[in-house]
């Protein structure tokens, strides 16, 4: 055993030591994503080994390459006329063009995929001719499935275009034109069931507009569809795997159980599988799938020439390929397949085969996922540790090393790698060993101090109250000071929360409350959600705190309030409101108070949770909302003295002078920097002739 370890730990630095001469020559097109959505560089996983071409397999040409799969040590390449099959060095072996069924002869016209069983049993679609034919390991010709027959789609002509078969002989097709999902036939090629229909989700737009057309519109506008699968694959698992056209779907990566349902993996902020994307939209169009052995799994973006290749759990962990014209760029990929630890792009325009072989730091990669799915976690993590000291940015690094440290009971190790990418779940698990340690080892203490306060407090009122009636105390200069203080900062604003009926009507009619203190709400409550954005508790914070922009979040915490102040002034002056600016500010602020310590203490809080006790948290985060809500429409009712009608109106017309007013600032602030650049020019100009 100790051998065996001494022999990896060597491996292990000798490949360490091959990737960092790699990461000198890495590709810039090489890149993952960061927790924050970010595209980091990132060292090559895979480099272009070759161009197999039809002459380097002996066929002449590789015209009109549509599909590519590999089994059992065999190629088999798709194209016009014929399936050509060749062993794992490309050297041909036999080829499928022309074959004889119970009616005659026929041959292989223009297949667009080719599917082999764990028995060699070849399955070859033909969208243009409807069928799809079977060949036994040698080739010999088995049988034909043509049109399943399948009740509703009698006028849609079959055209299966993508075949897969699983380890209980049912057959999956994804056929042109049929949206009611990928089609399951029975071995003996008869109709079962659709599974995973994509669900139409149009907008709320397309219904409004739907609701208001007439019937000469609606028999002209274009039907609710769904959209269509692209590609299906069977990973090591039996669960069937997809791709979707729609290069703006959050999901377009499915992982299909029996029940049709998408059990794709999904994390907290680890983004889903999607190729490239925007916010959380795929922009990519994803036109092709392939899985390999140990659970990784390949995706093709067909409009910039990029393969994406994801762990078993759908994490992203490495690119390859891109247009260009450099080495291993590609020109117009149509499919791609795993070979062993290869990956193979079939072009079309350069009617090759490109093999793609990986570096020594996507052969770790490759080693540490196998280890995983075969539940060698120690081996594994000996891998992702090379892996991480190559590329810290890795999400799959970070994770596989943060579940080995949970595991090995190293819970502050554990915690540092999951925060690193972003698992809040698992993080939460180590975090909660740790919490019940230290709870176990202080919870007298703990106690003791909670006790000895409450002591003190009561004590400390005790003293208060026989201090408080002696004349020295009552006529101090400073005491009055406090008390006023008190009463603007605590008691008035308590009485407000309970009674805000009554303390809006005060505002009103008896000037109560102050425009100085409702100023400081608002420069307090601004600084507290300064503390719950950049200082909350790492399980309920989602954003990048170290890189905080903090006079933006000052700005667009308060801009927001401030604007609303002089929109209901306004909009109240229009439409008979009786309020004051300052009543309206005073409003406003009083209305943001509860915000304050909410805040505050959830922030608190949040520092000591565990992912199951997030709500509570949350609910300190969002009631304030509702709170401001409330509070706020009952002051501008009192105080411009509406009726609920009335005043419900002039939230809404507030809500639009507050866009109009946004715009006017955006409109200037556009204006004043283009009229400063436009300076800055010419004073350039200027003085590159004149000074």
């Amino acid at each position: 055993m100790k051998i065996s370890k001494i022999k990896l730990t060597i491996a292990l630095g000798i490949s360490l030591l091959s990737v960092s001469m790699s990461c000198l020559t890495a590709n810039a097109q090489s890149y993952t994503y960061s927790l924050w959505d970010e595209a980091k560089a990132a060292p090559d996983a895979y480099e272009w080994s070759k161009s197999i071409r039809g002459k380097d397999i002996g066929i002449g040409t590789i015209k009109g390459i549509s599909d590519l799969y590999y089994r059992n040590g065999k190629l088999y390449i798709a194209m016009t006329g014929k399936i050509v099959v060749t062993d794992s060095d490309f050297n041909y072996l036999y080829e499928i063009s022309e074959y004889k069924t119970s009616e005659g002869s026929d041959s292989i016209s223009n297949p667009t995929c080719v599917f082999v069983t764990e028995d060699d049993e070849i399955y070859v679609a033909e969208e243009a001719l409807g069928k799809i034919i079977e060949f036994d390991k040698d080739g010999n010709y088995l049988r034909t499935l043509t049109d399943p027959q399948i009740t509703g789609l009698e006028s849609v002509t079959y055209a299966p275009s993508k075949v897969v078969v699983d380890e209980n002989d049912r057959i999956y097709v994804k056929a042109k034109s049929v949206y009611e999902g990928i089609i399951e036939l029975d071995p003996d090629g008869s109709y079962s069931r659709f599974v995973g229909a994509n669900e139409v989700t149009p907008t709320l737009l397309e219904r409004f507009y739907r609701l208001i057309a007439t019937k000469e519109q609606l028999s002209r506008m274009s039907l609710w569809l769904p959209t269509d699968y692209s590609d299906i694959a069977i990973d090591q698992d039996g669960f069937l795997m997809a791709t979707v056209k729609d290069n703006s779907s959050d999901s377009p990566i499915r992982k299909l159980n029996s029940a049709g349902s998408d059990i794709m993996p999904e994390y907290d902020t680890i983004s889903a599988a999607m190729g490239d994307y925007e916010g959380d939209n795929s922009i990519s169009q994803l036109t092709c799938i392939a899985t390999s052995s140990d659970g990784r799994f390949a995706v093709l973006d067909s409009i910039r020439s990029r393969v994406f290749v994801y762990s078993a759990g759908g994490i992203l962990v490495y690119t390859l390929g891109g247009t260009g014209k450099q080495e291993g760029s590609l020109n117009s990929p149509v499919d791609i397949c795993f070979m062993d630890d290869k990956i193979l792009v079939a072009d079309l325009v350069s009617m090759s085969i490109e093999v793609f072989e990986p570096t020594a730091y996507g052969l770790m990669i490759n080693n540490a996922l196998k280890a995983q799915g075969d539940y060698d976690y120690e081996t594994a993590a000996s891998y992702w540790e090379q892996v991480y000291d190559v590329n810290p940015d890795l999400i799959a690094a970070n994770l596989g090393l943060g579940k080995q440290a949970l595991r090995s009971g190293d819970y502050e190790l554990a915690m540092a790698y999951f925060k690193a990418c972003g698992e809040r779940e698992s993080y939460s698990q180590a975090y909660e060993y740790i919490r019940e340690k230290f709870l176990n080892k202080y919870f007298a203490v703990i106690i003791l101090i909670v006790i000895i306060f409450f002591v003190l407090v009561a004590l400390l009122k005790k003293v208060y109250k026989k201090l408080s009636k002696t004349d020295k105390y009552q006529n101090n200069n400073f005491v009055k000071i406090l008390g006023k203080i008190r009463y603007t900062a605590f008691t008035w604003p308590k009485y407000m929360m309970s009674h805000p009926f009554k303390a809006f009507d005060d505002v009103k009619y008896e000037n109560a409350g102050s425009c100085v203190f409702s100023v400081v709400i608002l420069v307090l409550f601004t600084w507290a959600n300064l503390i719950k954005v950049k200082y909350s508790g790492f399980i309920v914070n989602y954003e990048n705190t170290a890189k905080i922009n903090v006079p933006l979040i000052l700005v667009s915490t308060l801009l927001p309030y401030v604007i609303f102040i002089f929109g209901n002034w306004a909009v109240g002056t229009l439409i008979d409101g009786k309020g004051s600016i300052s009543q309206v500010l005073k409003i406003t602020a009083y209305s943001l108070y509860p915000a304050v310590y909410l805040y505050v203490i959830g922030s608190i809080i949040s520092r000591g949770i565990i992912y199951d006790e997030r709500l509570f948290v949350l609910f300190l985060f969002y009631f304030p909302i509702v709170l401001f809500a409330f509070y706020c429409f009952v002051g501008i009712v009192m105080v411009h003295q509406f009726s609920f009608k009335k005043g419900l109106a002039s939230v809404l017309i507030t809500i639009v002078a507050m866009l109009i007013i946004i715009f006017i600032i955006v409109l200037l602030v556009t204006l004043v920097s283009g009229f400063c650049n436009d300076i800055m020019t010419i004073w350039d100009e200027f003085s590159l002739y004149y000074l």
